[in-house]
């Protein structure tokens, strides 16, 4: 499949940031500079953007005599862009974290800025995460002070914990997990698979996604948040107010204010690159991998897990191949 036209790239950041509420002034802001970027830059499709045209363009809005303060909103109109490319897997590098994508440093704004857009960010294509980071996230997920009360575990910190694990455990994208109905989990008995299986609707692809998620602890935590919240197979398993789906923005929002406060350097993309990798490092199948994570081909899951030759599947192959010779 060829790279995303630029235009339809537009229209689907668009859509995105609608539906998250974004407001009408600062989208029609955003858009105005992601179309002059693209104008100055003469980009076609979305694999037209490079390191190089992004720091032409900011030379190009400092030489005109732009205020700092306009200059750093310029750049986060198109680091929101090219976070929101890079997230739903439009464009392989995250241009969005790196220093030519920064807007003019000041104490008070790096303060607000937090981890998610930290200075001494992971990887520009994400990375898994440790265990012991993983259980510090879903840890502060669940006490956190903000949404109890005397050590007590309220029902904001069950939903972002369980949303955490979910996240981890089965590798959606975020635009994926916000909109989880109850019904989209059904345990599946039949050929004695005796298995919870989760089928959805991929919001990028428009594909269902369809898998096993052989977790049972997991499962067995997750039918017990159903039961005590007295949700029906219609609603949302992560609901903000009164059963209202939780906005992508809201859960990112949330991911990177439990990993501040950890003190980790992530985005929420890396639950799925965590997912994948484990799985992988664990002897999945790529075939199973590329399932669960809703790729069109095992040729872009291999591609995503960065899998290359090693010297030790090279030599099981060759023992492989001498064991079929005839002479």
């Amino acid at each position: 499949m060829g790279a995303l036209d630029i235009q339809n790239s537009i229209k689907l950041y668009k859509s995105t940031m609608t539906e998250e509420g974004a407001t009408s002034n600062t989208l029609k802001m955003y858009l105005n500079t992601i179309t002059k970027y693209i104008k100055f830059s003469n980009l076609q499709t979305v694999a037209d953007i490079s390191p190089s045209n992004i720091i032409l363009y900011r030379q190009h809005i400092r030489e005109r005599g732009v205020g700092g303060s306009s200059i750093n909103s310029y750049l986060a109109a198109l680091r929101s862009f090219f976070k929101f490319l890079h997230e739903h897997e439009y464009l392989d590098r995250d241009y969005s974290t790196k220093n030519f994508c920064r807007g003019l440093k000041s104490a008070k704004a790096n303060k607000i800025r937090g981890v998610r857009q930290s200075e001494s960010i992971h990887e520009e294509t994400g990375r898994k995460l440790s265990k012991k980071e993983r259980a510090d996230m879903i840890e502060v997920a669940l006490f956190d002070k903000t949404n109890s009360s005397n050590g007590l575990v309220s029902t904001d910190g069950e939903r972002n914990a369980l949303m955490l694990r979910i996240g981890f455990a089965c590798g959606l994208r975020i635009s994926d997990l916000v909109k989880l109905q109850v019904r989209d989990f059904s345990y599946d008995d039949e050929d004695e698979i005796m298995e919870w299986r989760l089928t959805y609707i991929a919001k990028k692809t428009g594909r269902e996604v369809s898998f096993y998620v052989c977790e049972d602890a997991l499962m067995k935590d997750l039918q017990e948040y159903v039961h005590k919240n007295k949700l029906s197979p219609d609603n949302y398993l992560f609901p903000t107010g009164r059963s209202k789906k939780m906005s992508e923005r809201a859960g990112q929002d949330m991911y990177a204010k439990i990993a501040n406060k950890c003190g980790i350097n992530t985005s929420t993309h890396d639950m799925r690159r965590t997912c994948a990798t484990h799985l992988y490092e664990c002897g999945v199948s790529i075939y199973d991998i590329s399932q669960q994570l809703g790729h069109a081909s095992l040729e872009m899951t291999q591609k995503y897990l960065r899998i290359k030759p090693s010297r030790e599947n090279l030599n099981a192959k060759r023992k492989a191949m001498n064991k079929m010779q005839f002479v």
